[in-house]
């Protein structure tokens, strides 16, 4: 299972307390935020090493009794980020505009989450395939803006979930909207259906499942203006999504 936690960052500072969020995370971004002179960047980053911390808390089960607990982090070489006393758990992190999130669970995962906002001129056509260009040119103005931030977010999520990060090119693969499914591009076509905003959750696709899936991905769309996605390797991996606003 994997859990996505998600929240608007200055709630979260609010909810726990400036200082004690200093306390729970680990030093370099506490440097960071300390020196940062921008109040949203220093919210933004504390809120994000605040919500690793509750998230890695509760996973291992220790959150109501070990809130003083600093969880260090290394880079793989690709530099995808991992717990360096817990190996074991994977988890991802990302923020845009006011929120952030943190993927966390026992199987490698990608998150991302991107505020929609004013999309510059050839960016798509810079970025995405010929075949998902096409699919944007058919539609109007907002409903090209929308799956502009569902693909971007997709793509993201899969590319942290890879931990090659944009080096890897967000060209090179395709999103299949019937099965939730990534594709290196020259092995299938894109499907010519445009996914409306009800097809936000993974189906099943019929029969065999090819070899060549790279991923599943998954959408969440309970926040107005943003797009936030998951990618995972199989569809049998749950996930829970948790507002920490609520809890």
């Amino acid at each position: 299972m994997i859990t996505v936690y998600y929240g608007r960052a200055e709630k979260l500072i609010e909810k726990i307390g400036f200082e004690k969020c200093l306390i729970h995370i680990e030093e370099r971004r506490k440097e960071k935020v300390l020196r940062t002179g921008d109040q949203i960047s220093q919210v933004r980053s504390l809120a994000t090493g605040e919500l690793l911390h509750l998230a890695a808390s509760r996973y291992l089960g220790v959150f109501s009794n070990r809130t003083e607990m600093v969880f260090e982090t290394e880079v793989q070489p690709g530099g995808k980020p991992y717990l360096k006393e817990y190996p074991q758990i994977h988890f991802n992190l990302s923020h845009s505009g006011d929120y952030v999130c943190c993927a966390i669970g026992d199987v490698p995962v990608g998150v991302d989450i991107q505020k929609h906002v004013s999309v510059k001129a050839g960016l798509a056509k810079r970025f995405f395939t010929e075949a998902e260009n096409r699919m944007l040119d058919g539609l109007d103005a907002q409903e090209r803006e929308m799956l502009f931030f569902r693909m971007w977010s997709i793509k993201e999520s899969y590319i942290k979930f890879t931990g090659q990060g944009m080096k890897q090119g967000i060209d090179t693969f395709e999103i299949d909207w019937n099965s939730g499914s990534i594709f290196h591009k020259e092995d299938v076509r894109l499907s010519c259906e445009i996914p409306g905003e009800g097809a936000l959750k993974t189906q099943e696709s019929e029969g065999v499942i090819p070899d060549y899936v790279q991923a599943y991905f998954e959408e969440f769309g309970g926040i107005d203006g943003y797009s936030l996605s998951v990618c995972r390797e199989s569809l049998e991996t749950k996930i829970v999504w948790c507002n920490i606003e609520e809890v």
